[in-house]
């Protein structure tokens, strides 16, 4: 479970910085760009809850969830029937990475949170690119500097209002494909019962 604690850790700070509003529901699934890479992830998003679980990983898999309305957030690994529960003050730090206030303007809040982790360094730039089309989706591309000197690549869904495409400045990034609009089960979002508590300092 320490592997799974520091692959939190990680995926808090990229993969689920939720705002509190509320737009559409969805699933999907994240694959991962870099090359010869296939990992995938399948994400679920409900309000101010995601569920996240690699697939492919068998019984070592470790399921991810975040409530940044409930100050909640878990790993769980099923293969074991037990979870951590973990302190959210990181997503409320940088609440508002992945599904910004306003699609059409996320400049701001995006510059907020880059002089929230970085503060006193020289501040990261964005600039709004214009409207484009993402596997068959409406969406609003940014371009964004890094205080190195770093360019990279966003895409916002109009629909979702999520970030649902990444190239970062190493070559890397992430999509998000096949989403599926709607309300998911709201037991995804919680931990299963019979489930033992793990203390994360362990």
């Amino acid at each position: 479970m320490h592997r799974a604690f520091r692959v939190f850790i990680f995926l808090t700070l990229i993969f689920a910085m939720t705002s509190l509003t509320f737009s559409q529901d969805f699933s999907a699934e994240m694959f991962d760009l870099r090359r010869g890479r296939t990992d995938s992830v399948k994400i679920f998003v409900d309000g101010s809850k995601v569920r996240m679980e690699p697939q492919g990983k068998g019984k070592d898999a470790q399921i991810f969830i975040w409530d940044t309305a409930g100050q909640k957030s878990y790993v769980l690994a099923p293969a074991r029937h037990m979870y951590m529960e973990i302190g959210s003050s990181m997503l409320q730090r940088a609440i508002n990475l992945w599904r910004p206030a306003n699609v059409e303007d996320a400049c701001p809040d995006w510059l907020k949170v880059s002089q929230q982790l970085g503060p006193g360094e020289k501040q990261a730039t964005c600039r709004k690119v214009g409207d484009e089309v993402v596997n068959g989706r409406s969406a609003v591309k940014y371009e964004g500097v890094s205080p190195d000197g770093k360019k990279g690549e966003v895409w916002l869904d109009v629909k979702v209002r999520y970030l649902v495409k990444v190239n970062s400045p190493d070559g890397g990034g992430m999509e998000l494909r096949n989403i599926q609009e709607g309300p998911s089960d709201p037991s995804l979002f919680e931990v299963p019962p019979g489930y033992k508590k793990m203390d994360a300092g362990r």
